[in-house]
Parts: structure tokens; sequence; C-alpha cells
């Protein structure tokens, strides 16, 4: 008889009589087990040893406080539950989080910073840190209710330009409320304190308490501290209105009164801050306004901003080739400007005189009148006042004189008299964006061409096409006139040929080919593919090479008038079925038959879909079910796995093997020879030994040895007492 165990947890579970139970890492001898002793002693070796391996132990149910050595991490692990699974007692020591076992209360030490980690849950974090973060202050809505909320200490690496990792100690303000892709886990720089000699912070992420971050984006904000990192202290811009940094106050003091020498002269602070008198260099073309790297920011002149002096040079230009420098804007234009020579990309006036120099202009958009003896255009030129001068005149934009044009809009009409030619044929591109309103005419017959024999027009749109010479297409003719022609002779056909007409290529036919003379290649060979959507009557001989595909089995009916003088044989071995189990063939007529597999079979209605060696009798909700008990003499057959004649095979159920060779699923040890009977678990049989013979019981005689008590399937002869 099997017996049943229970858990500290309360859990039970059965051991079956004559089994060994392998659901768990420890075997559970069932009753009447010969040989056990082995058993025992495999369990209490495993004991000893705590099942040390380098891979957990993976039975189908592991318990809760079950204990497994870690052979390659060397530590005594514990079953916790089925989502933290195996967790270590101990913390280990390596550079890196461990790969498994991340729950709440799991540590390491990381080795790259000598620093105890703790699992909170969510990720590993330092055990101890200067500063305090807490989350008691969750509630307060005007804080954006924090889970993470107070100020840290934090040693960041920044990476300089030359890509030199530079340590820095950063003041953190703490706030998870207030998280965003410059603010990870909600922490602002407050100030960076630096040993190092002035550098620029790169663009990149560098580590920090074991975190990897890039605090570039938050140091470059408009009140952040700057990404030039100074020696001592830096705090961030925002603190500027309400604090003074410390190392300002070496060399800055908050108020100065008296004067200050500028040259050989005391001047009055005051004089400096709000002066009503001139601010003039005591020597010419020598001290400026600013650097190259340290501007002001604007300049505010009421009366003339003269530049240069007689005899030098001065020039109004940007700082570099991709600065944008601007004089006016659209809000605010120059009313009047006299230029003697002026490079720019673009101009933009209201009225242009132009002096006696040049204007070399990249675009032009002008809304009045342009003077100039010399305009040359790069760029482009929308333009809807005058051009007067040598280029251009008049209202209309006539071309009097010579010039060379990057782009000219013209919002009115354009009248090209004389002769035209439009660009370069080697370099330049016309485009019309407009539509044509005249006839193409060339100036000669047959002698220009529309394309080329390496430039083709996409697609030509016309309503007929009269060509006296012939007709090349490199690519496709399709005529989308759907008619039908009325017969061989209807001349309104979409394509009607007066000669002949040679395919080289495929040739399909949506429709029913209808010939009044001869179709060659009737009587011939096709070396290529024939698709025919219609009916095909093939008269005579037919002969098709290649794969052949013949009707579709969803909708076509193939129908064989003739006799077959071949042989039909498949291209897989029992793979292909003649008829199916819904569309079968009538009587067969043959010599003899053959079946691949080993016993007669007959369908019989079940109460449950038995799997294939399951061991059933007659009785149940329906004709027949699975045996419960040992040595039943109500037993019937087998399911069979694959019948090699099945009767009743239409009906619905399962297939019982009656006679023959068949798979069965079985119990216990089992020797060749033996008779089998119903076991104790449901459907499967086992060796009858020397309990009482009843023939009415014997299920069939084993055709193999089992020497194990594991559940399992044999060859079975059925019928055989």
């Amino acid at each position: 008889m099997s017996y049943t165990i229970t858990s500290s947890t309360g859990t039970s579970y059965t051991v079956e009589d004559g089994t060994i139970n392998n659901a768990f890492s420890l075997k559970l001898v069932g009753k009447n087990v010969t040989n056990y002793g082995q058993v025992f002693a495999e369990n209490s070796l495993r004991h000893l040893e705590n099942f040390a391996s380098p891979t957990a132990p993976t039975p189908n149910t592991t318990l809760v406080g079950q204990i497994w050595y870690d052979t390659t991490e060397k530590v005594l692990r514990v079953y916790k539950d089925s989502t933290a699974q195996w967790v270590r007692t101990a913390p280990v020591v390596q550079a890196t989080p461990p790969a498994d076992g991340a729950t709440a209360g799991a540590m390491y030490f990381d080795t790259t910073d000598d620093k105890l980690k703790l699992h909170d849950g969510v990720s590993y974090k330092d055990s101890s840190y200067a500063g305090e973060v807490s989350n008691e202050y969750n509630s307060f809505g005007n804080l954006n209710t924090p889970s993470a909320y107070g100020t840290k200490l934090r040693n960041i690496f920044l990476t300089d330009n030359g890509n030199v990792p530079r340590a820095v100690s950063a003041i953190m303000y703490v706030n998870d409320g207030e998280s965003s892709t410059t603010r990870p886990g909600g922490e602002t720089v407050m100030a960076i304190f630096s040993d190092h000699a002035t550098f620029t912070a790169k663009d990149t992420a560098g580590s920090s308490h074991g975190d990897i971050h890039n605090w570039y984006d938050q140091l470059a904000e408009s009140d952040g501290i700057g990404i030039e990192i100074k020696p001592g202290m830096n705090l961030r811009q925002e603190y500027s209105n309400t604090s003074i940094a410390l190392a300002d106050r070496a060399y800055r003091a908050d108020g100065v009164t008296g004067n200050l020498v500028i040259g050989a002269s005391n001047v009055g602070i005051t004089s400096i801050v709000t002066t009503s008198s001139d601010i003039i260099p005591d020597a010419g073309d020598t001290f400026d306004l600013g650097s190259s790297t340290n501007r002001w920011q604007n300049v505010y002149v009421n009366g003339i901003l003269s530049l240069g002096q007689t005899g030098g040079t001065a020039e109004v230009r940007a700082t570099s080739a991709n600065v944008t420098t601007k004089i006016g804007t659209t809000a605010y234009p120059i009313t009047t400007s006299n230029i003697g020579d002026a490079t720019v990309n673009t101009i933009r006036v209201t009225n242009y005189q132009g002096g006696a120099g040049n204007i070399n202009i990249g675009n032009v958009i002008a809304s009045g009148a342009i003077s100039s003896t010399t305009l040359t255009l790069s760029g482009g030129a929308a333009i809807t006042g005058n051009i007067d001068g040598t280029i251009f005149k008049g209202t209309t934009a006539i071309l009097t004189g010579n010039g060379s044009f990057g782009s000219i809009t013209n919002s009115g009409t354009t009248t090209l008299n004389g002769s035209v030619i439009l660009g370069d044929a080697a370099a330049d591109n016309i485009t019309f964006n407009g539509d044509i309103n005249s006839h193409l005419l060339p100036d000669a017959t047959t002698t220009y061409n529309l394309g080329s024999s390496s430039r083709y027009w996409n697609n030509l749109y016309v309503n007929t096409i009269n060509a006296s010479g012939n007709m090349t297409f490199a690519g496709k003719l399709r005529l989308t006139d759907v008619t039908n022609p009325a017969n061989t002779t209807d001349t309104t056909a979409p394509l009607y040929l007066d000669g002949g007409a040679v395919i080289e290529k495929k040739l399909y036919v949506g429709e029913d080919v209808t010939t009044t003379g001869n179709f060659a290649g009737v009587n011939g060979s096709l070396s290529g593919t024939l698709q025919v959507t219609g009916v095909t009557d093939l008269n005579g001989r037919t002969d098709l090479n290649g794969d052949v595909n013949l009707g579709n089995a969803a909708s076509d009916t193939i129908t064989f008038n003739g006799v077959v003088d071949s042989h039909i044989i498949p291209n897989a071995n029992a793979t292909l079925n003649l008829g199916s189990a819904s569309a079968r063939f009538g009587t067969f007529h043959g010599e003899a038959t053959s079946a691949q597999y080993a016993d007669l079979a007959e369908i019989y209605s079940s109460d449950a879909d038995y799997e294939p060696g399951t061991v059933v009798k007659l009785g149940g909700s329906a004709e027949v079910t699975q045996t419960t008990s040992f040595n039943d003499p109500e037993v019937f057959g087998v399911v069979s796995t694959n019948p090699a004649y099945l009767m009743n095979a239409e009906a619905e159920g399962v297939a019982v093997a009656l006679t023959g060779r068949v798979p069965v699923k079985v119990e216990g040890r089992i020797k060749k020879g033996e008779r089998l009977v119903s076991g104790n678990k449901p459907g499967y049989a086992k060796a009858l030994m020397s309990n009482d013979y009843d023939m009415r019981s014997i299920i069939g005689r084993a055709l193999e040895d089992k020497e194990t008590f594991d559940d399992d399937v044999v060859e079975v002869v059925i019928g055989v007492k």
C-alpha cells in the first residue's frame, strides 16, 4: 500500500507501493521496494555534502529552506521562494553584482571601490555614504512626494577633453520626485570641489559610486555649474544672486569705493559704473574691448559708429566661417546703406543705392529697387522691385548685357525673344514647375530626339501617337483598354497586328486562347512554365517534364478518362496518403497488401482522451475507461499507437488494440516474457509476479526487460495469455 508524508508547511506527498519517488532532491522509497539500501546510502551522502555542485539542484519539487553548497562561489545557499530562488547565506567578494539571488537583503563586497553593497529590492546600493537620504518625507506634496529625499556627498569622475578622468567631490541635493534625464535619481549637483587645474568636462558618462551617469547636460544648464571646472569650489549659477563663491572672495570685494588708476590718471569708480564722460585709450590701435574668447554681449550706440582711419582698412565680419552675423533684421532693417565693397551671403533690402564698388551676394531678397554697376549672384535672386544697371533693367527683368546667375526667380511674366539657350548640357539641370500651354515643335523633321539611348523619360501620357518610323520599347508596354475583340478579324481590338508576332519570353493568357489557324507549339515541347487558369483539354500524348501541379485542392476536379500504364510512386516513404479521413476511395482491387505496423485495433468511445499505451477496460460513462486497480479481470485492451489495421475508423473515440504488438505504459520491474496485468496506477500495466493467476486479467506478454522502478513504456504482445 502507498503511504503519505507531510512537510513542515503542511503539504502532503504520497509515495506509491513498490516505487521510488524522484520528485525531490532525495529519493523517497515506497513499500515493497527491493535493494533500497543503496538509495538510503545515496540520500545520506547528499545530506552530508549539502548537494555540493556548481549548479543548483533541479528536482520537480524544490522545498523552501532546502540547502545547497555552491562549489563555484564556495558559498552555502538556501532556497527562499520561486522568485528569489537560491539566496546566499554569506556575501561574495567580486567586482560585479552577482548574476542571481538579487533579492532584498542580498549583499556582496565590491572590489572595484572596496564597499559593501546591499540590495533594497530594486538594485544594489552602498551600505553607507556621507549625508542622509530618507523616505519619511513621501507625504509632502509640495516636494513631489519623494521616496528618497535629502543630501549626500558623491565622488564623481568627470572626463576632460583629453579623455582623462578627473576625480572631484560633489554635494548633491536628492529628490527622486524630480527625476529627469539630466537628474538621475532626482540628484542635483549643488557644488563641485576640485583640486585639478581648470579643465572642461566632456559630454560622456563616467563612474560615480558604482553608478554610470553623464552629468554633462546638468552642468551645461543655464543655471548649472558650467562645464569649465576650476580649482576649489564651483557653485551653480542660480546661486550667484544670493551668494558669492568663497573662492571669489580672495580677489573680489562686495563693494568698492575710491579711485581706480587707469593709465596715469586716478578715475573715480562711479565714473566707470555710470559715466558722463568719454572713455578714450591713451594710445591708438593698441587696446581692445573684449577678446576673441571673452566678448561684450551688446553695444548700444545712438550716434555714428566709425570704423578705420585714413589710409587704413576696417572690417565688419564674423569671428569665424560658421558664425551667423547680421546687419539689421527683418523687424529692424537698415534704412540707408552706402557701401564701397561688400561680400555677403544674403542681402535683404528695401531700397539699395550702390556705390562705385562691386557687390558679391550669395542671395538677394529685395522688395524695393536695386541699383548697381555690376551685380554678380552666386546664389538665388527673388526680386519684386526694379533692378537697374548693366545686367538688368525694367520691372520685367529684361537682360541687355552679360551676366552669370546661380538662380533667377521672377514672380511676373518672363519673355525671351531671339534664340534662347537654356543651360549647359554637361553641367546644368532645367526644371519646368509650371504647365506648358503651347506646342513643342522641332525646327527640322526627324532630326532631334526626346531622351537618348541612355536617358529615358519615365512615363509618356499622350492621346495619339503617329510614328512614321520604328518604335522600340526597352521597358514595358501596357494597354489599359480591357475590351475583348469580337472575333479574329476585329480591327478595333486594343492590340491588332496585321503581320505575325514573335514572342521570345513567356506568354501569360488570362482568358481563352482562340485561333482559326495552327497554334505553333501545341504539338511541340514547352521548356518553360505553362500556366492555364481556364479549362484545359489535352488530346493525344502530352509529356510534362519537371514539377507538375494539377488543379487547386480547394476548388478543382481532375478526371482521368484513360488508363494508367505506369507505377504511381510517392516522392517520400510513409508520408503521402491515398484519400483522407473525410474523402475515401471506394473498393480497392489488388493482388496483396502489407502494413508497416503490427496490431489490429478498433475504435471505441471513451470517457476521456487517453494517450497511446493506456490500459483500458469496458465500463465508465462510455464504452471504455482506463483501469484503476491491480489485476483487474475486466481489462479489455491497450490504446494503440499506430494500428496496422483500424476497424470502425470513422467512429469517435480511441483505437483499442485487440491483438498484435503495441507499446504499453508499465510500472515497476518487468522481465521479458512475464504476463502483464493492470497496475495500481490508472491506465498502467504491471508484472503479475507471484500473484494469483486469472486468465481474464492477463493483458499480454512482455517482449523486453525493464530493470528500473520508474514508470516507462515497453513493447507487449496483446492477446497472448
